[in-house]
C-alpha cells in the first residue's frame, strides 16, 4: 500500500475529509504513524513482561519448547505448518494493541482532520 492509499483508507468515514488535500492527509497520517507503532511495542512490551511477571516466564518457554519442536522436524509442508502455529500462539497477544491502535489512529485523524480544517476555514475568511 502507497501513500496514497493509505491516506484515503485512513481518512474513509472521517467529516469533512473531502476538503483536505490528498498531501495534508498523507501528511497527517505520517504524523499519527509514529505514536501508533509506540503504542503498539509499548503493549507488547508490557504483555510480554506481565507474562513474565506473572507467569515466571514457563509459559513462553513452553510455548518456545513447542515451536522448536516443530522445527525439528522434516516435511513438504514444514515451513507452512511452523508460520501457522506462531501465527496461532501469537493471535492472542496481537489483539490488544491492534485494537487500541486503530481506535487511537481514528481518533488521533479525526482530532488532527477537525483542527485542520478549522485552520484553512480562518485562513481563508
Amino acid at each position: 500500500m502507497n501513500k496514497e492509499e493509505r491516506a484515503e483508507n485512513w481518512f474513509r468515514n472521517i467529516p469533512g475529509e473531502e476538503k483536505i488535500p490528498m498531501e495534508k492527509k498523507i501528511e497527517l497520517c505520517g504524523r499519527v504513524t509514529i505514536p501508533i507503532i509506540l503504542i503498539c511495542l509499548g503493549i507488547f512490551i508490557a504483555e510480554y513482561a506481565l507474562l513474565r511477571i506473572f507467569g515466571g516466564g514457563t509459559l513462553i518457554d513452553r510455548a518456545a519448547d513447542f515451536v522448536n519442536e516443530i522445527a525439528r522436524s522434516k516435511g513438504r509442508t514444514h515451513y507452512t505448518t511452523l508460520a501457522l502455529i506462531a501465527v496461532i500462539m501469537m493471535f492472542p497477544f496481537a489483539i490488544l494493541p491492534v485494537t487500541v491502535s486503530t481506535l487511537y489512529r481514528r481518533s488521533w485523524l479525526r482530532k488532527q482532520a477537525e483542527k485542520w480544517l478549522s485552520e484553512h476555514t480562518q485562513n481563508e475568511n
